[in-house]
């Protein structure tokens, strides 16, 4: 079992830790969408812990709602890098049939829970080729990396960068 797939399961199921004195309210969430196929499926129901993040780090591998600049609703993905965590852009493992260009994160190609590998398309490599040069390959503090469990089809940080904590509404918990 890959490592980001099962630090996915465990926060999906509630396992983590999690002080919930500073969550103002738990709302049901209905997934929409298909950005977290493997992890959760279009109907799927969850509960958003509001404000969770107001006294407690976002981890990686939380399942996390997003508010999007742009988008009439928040949007939910993997949050896939906390600040600290190293990022680059490199050329996929040679097992990949053409040559492409690939997220690295923390020194390792980045792929969703299922193994697949997450292949950059010339303007996502753009956008996050500026912020692995602005900020030298780290993530700056309270700003993360946001990424579906799809390589393609769906809208994450490869389309609109980093974001801030403050965009973060909380955590999903099954």
């Amino acid at each position: 079992m890959h490592a980001l797939r099962f630090i996915l399961l465990i926060t999906l199921l509630g396992c983590t830790r999690l002080d919930h004195r500073c969550v103002s309210e738990e709302q049901p969430v209905e997934i929409r969408g298909t950005s977290l196929l493997g992890l959760m499926p279009p109907g799927s129901s969850a509960k958003l812990l509001l404000n969770a993040y107001a006294c407690n780090e976002p981890r990686r591998g939380d399942i996390v709602v997003h508010r999007f600049a742009g988008n009439r609703d928040p949007v939910v993905k993997i949050l896939a890098a906390v600040p600290g965590d190293t990022f680059s852009i490199d050329d996929c493992p040679p097992d990949d049939v053409l040559p492409r260009r690939c997220l690295i994160l923390r020194g390792k190609t980045s792929r969703t829970s299922e193994g697949t590998t997450y292949l950059l398309q010339p303007k996502e490599e753009a956008l996050l080729g500026e912020y692995v040069r602005s900020n030298a390959g780290v993530i700056p503090p309270s700003t993360y990396l946001l990424l579906s469990n799809r390589q393609s089809g769906t809208v994450d940080s490869r389309q609109f960068g980093l974001v801030s904590r403050a965009d973060l509404l909380g955590p999903l918990q099954r």
